[in-house]
């Protein structure tokens, strides 16, 4: 039985760890619709180096800076809906 509970209980670690990771799909989407909004004059959150005109970089400057003002709305098989802010969660770039 103890054996047990602890096999449960690693499982809710990760499954909580991974509740919080950013996916590469979801990271894709958000670049996109950061770099989207940034090409029509929505207001860079970071310090842009001078001659830097490419969204895409700023997004992504932004990324590096976990300043990315959007959230991600994930709905679970069983109806309940998370909502997780970009800037709070983890992810590699």
């Amino acid at each position: 039985p103890e054996l047990n509970f602890y096999l449960n209980f690693r499982i809710k670690i990760r499954k909580q760890y991974m509740d919080n990771y950013l996916s590469k799909f979801e990271l894709t989407r958000v670049l996109g619709v950061r770099a989207t909004q940034i090409a029509n004059g929505a207001p860079p959150t970071v310090e842009i180096p001078p001659g830097m005109i490419d969204p895409v970089a700023i997004a992504r400057l932004e990324m590096r800076a976990y300043s990315i003002p959007i959230t991600i709305t994930r709905t679970f098989p069983n109806g309940t809906e998370k909502v997780l802010k970009v800037s709070e969660m983890e992810y590699n770039i």
